[in-house]
C-alpha cells in the first residue's frame, strides 16, 4: 500500500483500497462514482533489505495522534511500508513493532487486530486478504481496485461472473501473493 514514488502519498480510499496519489480531497469521487476517504497511509522507505525491521515515514500520517492512537498509526503505517517492500503480511506480521500493537490473536489492545486474517464472505470482497471464508468459495479479480470470493464449484458463475458486461482478470488470489487466470 505504500508508494514506491516518494513523491506520491498512499490515500485510503475505503477499508478496501487505498492508492498512490499526488493529492486527495475526502469526499472526492473516483470514475465509478465512489468516494475517497483520503486517510494518509505513508510512503515507502527506498531499499529495504527483507529480513529487518522497515523504516518508514510515520510522522506524515500519524501527526495530531497521541497517545494509543498513535501507537496504532505507527504501527498501521510500518505494517503498509513493509508489506509495500515486497514483504508477505504473515512476514510483517512477525516484527516486533507492528506485533505489540497487532499480535495476531484477534484481540488487539487498542482496537481492530490488522495481523489477524479475516477472509471474505461469500460473493464479498476479498482483495485486501486474498481469501474466502467459504471452502469451494476462491478470491478472483476483476481489476487492480476489486476482487470478489466466488463460488468455483460452479465454472459457469465462477470467472467472469455472467451478470458483470466488464471484463475481468480472473486471476485466482491466494493468501501467498500468487494469482493465476484460471
Amino acid at each position: 500500500l505504500c508508494c514506491k514514488d516518494p513523491s506520491k502519498t498512499c490515500f485510503l480510499k475505503n477499508e478496501y483500497w487505498a492508492s498512490c496519489k499526488d493529492h486527495c480531497t475526502p469526499g472526492e469521487e473516483d470514475d465509478r462514482g465512489e468516494e475517497w476517504e483520503c486517510e494518509a497511509l505513508g510512503h515507502a522507505p527506498e531499499d529495504v533489505p527483507a529480513a529487518e525491521e522497515v523504516e518508514c515515514d510515520t510522522e506524515t500520517p500519524c501527526q495530531g495522534s497521541t497517545g494509543s492512537a498513535r501507537d496504532v498509526c505507527i504501527a498501521e503505517a510500518r505494517l503498509t511500508c513493509c508489506e509495500a517492500a515486497g514483504k508477505s503480511r504473515e512476514d510483517c506480521c512477525q516484527l516486533d513493532s507492528i506485533k505489540a500493537v497487532f499480535p495476531g490473536t484477534g484481540v488487539a489492545p487498542f482496537g481492530e487486530d490488522k495481523c489477524q486474517n479475516k477472509c471474505g464472505a461469500s460473493w464479498g470482497p476479498c482483495g485486501v486478504s486474498q481469501c474466502c471464508t467459504e471452502g469451494n468459495f476462491k478470491c478472483f479479480k476483476k481489476d487492480e481496485t476489486y476482487a470478489q470470493c466466488r463460488d468455483a464449484s460452479d465454472a459457469s458463475t465462477a470467472c467472469p461472473p455472467p451478470e458483470d458486461s466488464e471484463p475481468w482478470s480472473c486471476a485466482q488470489l491466494t493468501l501467498n501473493g500468487s494469482g493465476s487466470a484460471e
